[in-house]
């Protein structure tokens, strides 16, 4: 019960941290660029070392997401 509750409470804070630090820049207009479009690079420009990463990273969180799946099962199974 106490569990989602922290996650809950950290996930909302984290997220007022992130508009706080947002604010002054929106109030200033410096949020967006004049045209308001974001120049988003192509990804042969970003090199394949970003993409070797992201793959990497992403095959990590999805087994260690499986291992945190298995093993709350496993506990909740051996608790009821």
């Amino acid at each position: 019960m106490y569990i989602p509750l922290i996650l809950f409470f950290t996930s909302f804070f984290a997220i007022i941290f992130m508009v706080g630090r947002k604010l002054p820049k929106l109030e200033e207009g410096e949020l967006l660029p004049e045209n308001g479009e974001y120049d988003i690079p192509y990804i042969k420009e970003v090199g394949p070392g970003a993409v070797r990463h992201a793959k990497k990273y992403g095959h990590a969180g999805v087994v260690m997401g499986i291992r945190m799946y298995v093993k709350s099962s496993k506990s909740l199974r051996n608790t009821y």
